[in-house]
């Protein structure tokens, strides 16, 4: 169902597509002590694709554009919205 996902890119897209998403879907993943990227430094040069370790950087070939998780400012829909709890966010 990836409602998360769904919900992803309502919230940012303004359309219910799992392509267009900034999350993807991970049995494990890895924490990270600061997530949120500041994407107004962005010029969408697709380096952070290549070296991020973590797979959650990707290009969107329809867009053009850099995609990447911002957590929403801090309130991720995509954990209010999981269905199963399988998500978590801490501040």
């Amino acid at each position: 169902m990836r409602i998360c996902s769904l919900i992803c890119s309502l919230t940012h897209n303004q359309v219910t597509s799992i392509e267009m998403a900034r999350i993807k879907i991970r049995k494990n993943y890895p924490s990270m002590e600061d997530p949120i990227i500041k994407a107004y430094f962005c010029v969408d040069c697709g380096k952070c694709v290549e070296v991020c370790p973590f797979d959650v950087i990707w290009l969107n070939k329809k867009e053009g554009k850099v995609f990447k998780c911002d957590l929403c400012n801090g309130d991720p829909e995509c954990v209010k919205w999981c269905p199963h709890e399988a998500l978590e966010f801490e501040k």
